[in-house]
């Protein structure tokens, strides 16, 4: 696809020039660190992990390093802070983590409840009871609540806390995971609902599916109770680009699918999905 120039601002003079620095094509031979653009690679990531254990090391044994990370450990598990809510139907949901719940707890309470200030939180999905139970270090990446009724969700879990995510749908009345619900593997990928038995999904769909970066280029629309492998193409981004990312935009009327695609750091696309038709949305690209 055709890309058009970027209009550059004062305050984004910096990045851009360490972007145009490092957009300079460089030959194979002139650069003895060019493997570690293989962001998944073997070698690179052995690479990451010796200078982070040499980073570690040498902070551990500075003798800040002990009472800063208990100042902090302290505000991160006080109970103090302010338990910010959002708003799904008649519930206040809230994602919590302490010393108690190191991974945390996805929670939710009334707004009767809330108002009081001193909230009954009712617990949804235990993270940490999920990891132990699975012998997985799950991480919470959020809920998106098909937003009709708000009785269902689909969970992002990702491990360890990666940008691949693993999605599943959850029965947030039962407090359980949907045995024959929507299931999507592990993957860079984003997923939004259109009605309760469509989604939009921008995810990991095999071989030559996926950008440079990692991320996903084509956007599809996935119908239950067929496979992934059956999903509709809507869009398709090139290889080079940064990525095809979905979502929804929800008025009074309805609910519009959203199709991202960004061809570079600094650019970025949107399209609305009317019907079955994406129409680009007449707004600057920078």
């Amino acid at each position: 696809m055709k890309t058009s120039q970027t209009n550059w601002s004062i305050p984004g003079l910096i990045l851009m020039s360490a972007f145009l620095v490092c957009s300079i094509p460089a030959r194979e031979n002139d650069d003895p660190f060019i493997w570690l653009e293989e962001v998944e690679g073997e070698k690179a990531l052995h690479w990451v992990e010796e200078r982070n254990q040499i980073a570690k090391e040498k902070l551990s044994d500075h003798h800040l390093f002990a009472p800063i990370r208990k100042r902090v450990l302290d505000i991160l598990n006080s109970d103090d802070r302010i338990p910010f809510p959002s708003i799904m139907g008649d519930y206040l949901y809230n994602f919590w983590q302490d010393s108690e719940n190191p991974r945390g707890v996805w929670r939710r309470t009334t707004w009767d409840s809330y108002l009081t200030g001193t909230p009954a939180w009712e617990t949804v999905l235990s993270i940490d009871a999920l990891a132990e139970e699975e012998g997985i270090n799950w991480s919470y990446g959020g809920a998106i609540f098909l937003p009709t009724d708000y009785k269902r969700c689909l969970i992002r879990l990702s491990r360890g806390g990666a940008d691949a995510v693993e999605i599943r749908e959850f029965d947030a009345v039962n407090k359980t995971f949907i045995e024959d619900g929507f299931f999507i593997p592990e993957a860079k990928q984003s997923v939004d609902w259109l009605d309760e038995n469509n989604l939009l999904i921008a995810t990991d769909f095999g071989e030559g599916s996926l950008t440079t970066s990692g991320y996903a280029r084509i956007a599809k629309r996935w119908t239950r109770g067929t496979e992934l492998s059956e999903a509709k193409t809507l869009f398709e981004g090139e290889k080079t680009d940064v990525l095809v990312a979905v979502g929804s935009y929800k008025t009074a009327d309805r609910t519009y699918g959203v199709v991202i695609h960004r061809p570079s750091f600094f650019e970025g696309r949107s399209y609305i999905l009317m019907d079955d038709d994406l129409f680009r949305v007449d707004l600057p690209e920078d």
